[in-house]
């Protein structure tokens, strides 16, 4: 059985990286928008955000168990009925 910090610690990764990828994504659209007079670099970091939200939500995913779900409704679908 895993420690329940270890799975709050998961949860906590996923949604640090989904608020990430959101921010990235917020800004690099309102950067195009509203034409903000900041760096052109500013917008390199913030698609840099997206991916490192991105790799955030997977190693939560990862220490979470949540993709031992998804495998295991896979094994499920495709030999779970045998006939």
């Amino acid at each position: 059985m895993k420690s329940h910090k270890i799975d709050l610690a998961g949860n906590v990764l996923m949604a640090v990286g989904m608020i990430l990828m959101f921010l990235g994504i917020g800004y690099a659209i309102a950067h195009d928008i509203i034409a903000l007079e900041l760096p052109q670099y500013a917008v390199y970091l913030a698609i840099m955000l997206i991916f490192v939200g991105a790799l955030l939500w997977l190693l939560g995913a990862l220490l979470g168990g949540h993709e031992k779900i998804t495998n295991r409704y896979y094994w499920i679908s495709r030999y779970g009925n045998r006939r």
